[in-house]
């Protein structure tokens, strides 16, 4: 099996300047998300039977945005999560603060 680098997965309407979360298998970043000014996490999962993992459209891969709350309390979980700790990639912890402070 070829190796997973979600850095590769590029779309023209989500715009990441790296990956914030990666076990292998479940990959999260923080970017931009079509016209909305405000950065979301994306998401996307691959499994052993199907290395272009989800989602994809038309045979691409492809991100999912996520709305601010669900965004929120993944991010808070992966955080609080001490076996989530070597996932955790740079640009993390401020695209939590970022979120937790829209919310307030």
């Amino acid at each position: 099996m070829p190796t997973y680098d979600p850095n590769k997965i590029r779309q023209k309407n989500f715009v990441y300047d790296n990956v914030i979360y990666f076990d292998g298998k479940i990959s999260i970043i923080f970017g931009t998300y079509k016209e909305n000014p405000l950065k979301t996490i994306g998401c996307r999962w691959i499994s052993e039977d199907d290395f272009l993992g989800y989602p994809n459209a038309h045979g691409n891969p492809t991100w999912m945005p996520l709305p601010d709350k669900l965004a929120l309390v993944i991010l808070e979980g992966l955080w609080a999560s001490p076996t989530e700790k070597q996932a955790i990639r740079s640009g993390f912890q401020a695209a939590l603060e970022e979120l937790k402070n829209r919310k307030a």
